[in-house]
């Protein structure tokens, strides 16, 4: 999977799917691990994304949110 915005988006899209038709644990794991490589990434567009879909996995808009609330010198500070 490629970082940049053309692997991504589709990675996310693709697991968010799986994760809507079995709802497992490894599909939630999954996801939850792309919103950390999000939040590492400075991928506030896809964190966004995540955050104001609904149907997303509630964990994973938690987290999505949590990296948003993280001031930007903190978290450039912390990605060093």
């Amino acid at each position: 999977m490629t970082t940049g915005p053309r692997g991504t988006r589709p990675a996310v899209a693709h697991h968010h799917a799986v994760w809507l038709s079995d709802r497992g644990p490894v599909t939630a794991a999954t996801l939850e691990s792309l919103v950390y490589a999000l939040g590492m990434a400075w991928r506030d567009d896809l964190l966004t994304a995540i955050l104001t879909r609904a149907g997303f996995l509630p964990v994973a808009r938690t987290a999505a949110a949590w990296w948003l609330d993280i001031p930007g010198q903190r978290r450039a500070s912390a990605l060093r």
